[in-house]
């Protein structure tokens, strides 16, 4: 799990930790519990869910999560996306995959909140 490793550097979540099933679950805790606490991507961010800054480092000021934050690596808490193939990619999957990378695939990516890769 990525927030464990790289957030909390593998130590183990508190016992009372409420583990969601979903990224929608998240958000909707983080609406309703003004105590809760909860990371999700950038796509899934509403008005109703606060967005906190955060240090790279004591010395580093705090930075909101922004697509441009992430592009420009002032973010420290992001992490790419990975799509894993066997074999040739051909027929219905390149065509799919070659759109995820098209322009008009990337701007769908951007228009829905989350970071392009171009």
């Amino acid at each position: 799990m990525f927030f464990k490793d790289f957030v909390l550097d593998k130590a183990e979540f508190a016992p009372a930790t409420m583990m969601m099933p979903s990224t929608a679950a998240i958000v909707q805790e983080l609406a309703q519990n003004p105590n809760a606490i909860g990371y999700i991507g950038l796509g899934y961010v509403r008005p109703t869910v606060a967005v906190l800054g955060i240090k790279a480092d004591e010395a580093a000021p705090a930075v909101v999560a922004s697509v441009e934050a992430v592009l420009d690596r002032t973010y420290s808490l992001a992490r790419p996306l990975f799509f894993f193939v066997i074999g040739e990619t051909k027929g219905d999957l390149k065509k799919f995959l070659d759109f995820v990378v098209s322009a008009d695939g990337q701007k769908i990516v951007r228009d829905l909140g989350f970071v392009p890769i171009n």
